[in-house]
C-alpha cells in the first residue's frame, strides 16, 4: 500500500513540476500562435481592399456540389440495378459516354473556377500594390500603370507591369505587398 501511495505522490509531483508547465507552454503557444495567425489573416484579407470574392466562393461551392452530384450519378449509372436502367446501362457505349461526359464537365468546370479565381486575385493584387505606390507616383505614372494593366493581353504584359511597379517602388523606397499570384 505504501509503495503505491509513494508512487502516486512521485508521479503527481513529476506531473506538477515538469509536465503541467510544459503543457501550459505548448497550449499558450499553439492557441496564441494560431489565434494570432487567424486574426492577422483577417487584417491581411481586409488590406486587399474591396473585391467581389464572395461570388467566387459561391462559384467554388456550386462547382463542388455539381461535381458531387455528377460523381454520384455517374456511379449510379455504372452500377445501375433497376429494370429500366439496366438495359441502357449495360451497353458499353452508354457507360463510356457517361464517364467521358463527367470528365469533360469536371475539367471545364475546374478551368472556369480557376479563371474566375485567378482574375480576382490578379486584379486585387494590382489594386493593392497600386494603392501602396500611389502617394509617391506622379499622375502620369499612375495613369500609365492603369493603362498598362487595362491593355494587358499576355503573361509577359503582366510581368512587365509588375516589373515596372517593382522598379517604381525601389526608386521611391517603398516595400510593395507580395503579388497574390505570380
Amino acid at each position: 500500500m505504501r509503495k503505491s501511495i509513494l508512487a502516486s505522490v512521485i508521479a503527481s509531483l513529476f506531473v506538477i513540476i515538469f509536465i503541467q508547465p510544459l503543457l501550459k507552454l505548448m497550449w499558450s503557444f499553439s492557441t496564441g500562435y494560431l489565434f494570432e495567425r487567424f486574426t492577422n489573416s483577417i487584417y491581411m484579407n481586409a488590406s486587399l481592399g474591396h473585391r467581389n470574392y464572395i461570388d467566387v466562393m459561391f462559384l467554388v461551392m456550386g462547382y463542388g456540389v455539381l461535381c458531387g452530384l455528377l460523381s454520384m450519378s455517374t456511379l449510379n449509372v455504372l452500377r445501375a440495378r433497376g429494370h429500366d436502367m439496366r438495359v441502357i446501362s449495360e451497353t458499353k457505349f452508354f457507360r463510356v459516354f457517361v464517364v467521358i461526359l463527367s470528365i469533360v464537365i469536371f475539367v471545364l468546370g475546374l478551368l472556369f473556377v480557376m479563371e474566375c479565381f485567378s482574375d480576382l486575385q490578379l486584379n486585387t493584387s494590382f489594386q493593392q500594390r497600386l494603392t501602396v505606390l500611389a502617394p509617391k507616383l506622379s499622375d502620369l505614372e499612375y495613369k500609365e500603370l492603369q493603362a498598362s494593366w487595362a491593355s494587358m493581353k499576355t503573361r509577359s504584359d503582366y510581368l512587365a507591369v509588375n516589373e515596372k511597379m517593382e522598379h517604381l517602388a525601389k526608386v521611391n523606397n517603398i516595400v510593395l505587398p507580395v503579388p497574390l499570384l505570380k
